[in-house]
């Protein structure tokens, strides 16, 4: 759990070029709430106090990554601030390829693998917790 967060809140840039994905996403928050409760019922008990807050933290934030024609597009993420400040928001350029029978995102970390399943964008990078993105 502590991962996906490390995850979402590192991804900064993505590469790939190709049709049909285009537009924009949104993290599905009731998506990826659903998932963390299953995988945290999982969990031994040392470990789930860290894993509800990683699930606190996404019901907060917000990401959306918009994919333009010609593998550009950008990435923004909210997040509130501490003390009714304002939310703290941070857009980065991104980059997408097609790739094998899904797309790849590029940024400064290492690439993220994602899939198009229906009007969603599944990704996922190595074992880590699967982010789903719903097309707005």
């Amino acid at each position: 759990m502590h991962r996906l967060v490390l995850s979402v809140l590192l991804v900064s840039a993505v590469s790939c070029k190709g049709g049909g994905v285009e537009g924009t996403y949104t993290l599905d928050k009731a998506v990826m709430a659903k998932a963390m409760d299953e995988k945290l019922a999982t969990l031994p008990p040392e470990q789930k106090a860290m894993g509800q807050m990683a699930a606190e933290m996404l019901k907060l934030m917000d990401i959306r990554l918009t994919l333009h024609g010609g593998g550009k597009g950008e990435m923004t993420m909210t997040m509130p601030a501490l003390g009714g400040d304002q939310p703290k928001v941070k857009t980065e350029p991104i980059a997408w390829e097609k790739k094998d029978d899904g797309i790849e995102l590029r940024g400064k970390d290492k690439p993220i693998r994602c899939r198009l399943d229906g009007a969603r964008l599944r990704c996922s990078q190595g074992s880590e917790q699967e982010l789903v993105f719903a097309r707005s």
